[in-house]
């Protein structure tokens, strides 16, 4: 039997401190975490606690990217190594919730450009109905992909998905279409 991995967030949603996020990937050490620059920087002095006891317990991070601020916020943290080298797995957020503005095929080229080549393995999340067509465009750039209905409950016509597996369906079908392999199918249909 294969295992299973699980990947947790310390995004906040504006509900938990940096300390509490802190404390949560010390008390799990999970294998993998998805970390929000912009929320860890409410409390810099804590930021250098976090990263290392993320390194420490050998947690995967993933650092949640929602603007140029934040990428040059974590740029910043990298080169005062704050960050560790090795962290350097970014998922690029399109659209958002507050406003409420849906994914923008337009701002793809723009961000992936502004990575350059410090940020090899990237993975994009998109909101609304534009989901399918901004992802299928970071699948096709090599890029990874993050589906779920915390972003999107649409499909591509605006009607409400039955489903998230609805979605994910199209992503492992655009991947496939673009004979891009998936690291392991979980879907069944």
């Amino acid at each position: 039997m294969s295992q299973l991995t699980i990947q947790v967030t310390t995004e906040a949603a504006g509900r938990f401190d940096v300390a509490t996020q802190l404390a949560t990937l010390r008390d799990l050490r999970p294998k993998a975490a998805s970390i929000a620059v912009r929320e860890i920087m409410r409390s810099p002095d804590l930021a250098s606690r976090l990263y290392g006891v993320a390194e420490e317990t050998g947690s995967q991070v993933q650092h949640i990217l929602y603007d140029a601020n934040d990428l040059a916020t974590l740029r910043d943290l990298l080169a005062k190594g704050t960050v560790p080298n090795s962290m350097r797995d970014v998922l690029l957020v399109m659209g958002s919730y507050d406003p409420p503005r849906f994914a923008r095929m337009e701002d793809l080229p723009r961000r992936l450009a502004a990575l350059g080549d410090d940020f090899p393995n990237w993975t994009v999340c998109a909101f609304g109905p534009t989901e399918q067509a901004v992802t299928r465009a970071a699948i096709k750039a090599g890029g990874h992909v993050r589906i779920g209905f915390e972003n999107n409950l649409f499909r591509p016509d605006g009607r409400l998905a039955a489903n998230n597996a609805e979605n994910i369906a199209r992503a492992v079908a655009d991947a496939r279409a673009l004979h891009r392999p998936l690291l392991k199918e979980v879907i069944s249909t």
